[in-house]
């Protein structure tokens, strides 16, 4: 079993180098009472020693027609160009509107990926949520590190999952969730949803000027928080 645990102290500063030795883990055995101590194989930091997997979440729907979808491809871009595919990174698109597509596997090639996210086309309604949570769900299969991020208007018509049925998710699984909204015509109860799913997960909530700015700086930021990690892996 491996354990991903983010491990901060009062001031939410990492603790880096603990030791195996100051990690005690004990399982408790259905239908008993006491608690069985396991034996701890590995404690590390993530670091370079497990790759970081990306899940794109790409908008479709008839309400990114435009200038909306050709902003957010450009920004998606941006972003896969700044991936370190060469240490092993991967990076999945997937797209929706009313229904939800999974564009791609785990890839390690800007060409491939670009070559998709400038093929998308919008139409049809928005599963926003529902989408996030798909994402969340596919994404935690994968070994190593791992995230979502969502470029997206907003505007969600169709989910049946709420936001905090999403964040719920996404925390269980240790998944956060980065969210950069794409224009700027959002109702405040829609940008709050937003935030709230973004901030709860363990993301960060961006515009798209202030992502698209700082783009290679943020893809370092999403890397460092998300590799300082421990895994911690035992047999159960």
């Amino acid at each position: 079993i491996k354990l991903y645990l983010d491990i901060v102290d009062a001031q939410g500063n990492v603790i880096s180098d603990i030791p195996k030795d100051m990690f005690f883990l004990s399982e408790k055995v259905n239908g008993q009472d006491n608690f069985i101590k396991a034996s701890i194989e590995t404690a590390s930091q993530l670091n370079e020693k497990e790759a970081l997997n990306i899940n794109l979440v790409a908008d479709t729907s008839g309400s990114m027609y435009g200038g909306k979808l050709t902003a957010a491809q450009d920004i998606m871009s941006d972003f896969i160009n700044s991936v370190q595919f060469s240490a092993g990174d991967s990076v999945r698109l997937t797209a929706f509107e009313s229904e939800i597509y999974a564009k791609t596997d785990f890839l390690s090639s800007a060409q491939q990926l670009n070559s998709v996210i400038y093929s998308l086309e919008a139409g049809g309604g928005t599963r926003l949520y529902d989408t996030l949570m798909r994402a969340v769900q596919d994404t935690n299969v994968r070994d190593g590190a791992k995230c979502v991020i969502a470029f997206t208007d907003g505007m969600d018509g169709e989910s049946v999952n709420s936001p905090e049925q999403v964040v719920n998710a996404a925390k269980f699984y240790g998944i956060p969730i980065y969210i950069v909204r794409i224009g700027s015509d959002l109702w405040p109860e829609e940008e709050q949803a937003l935030r709230l799913i973004a901030e709860g997960s363990g993301g960060i909530f961006y515009t798209s000027d202030s992502f698209n700015q700082h783009v290679a700086d943020i893809y370092s930021q999403i890397y460092r928080d998300i590799k300082q990690y421990y895994v911690v892996e035992y047999t159960t």
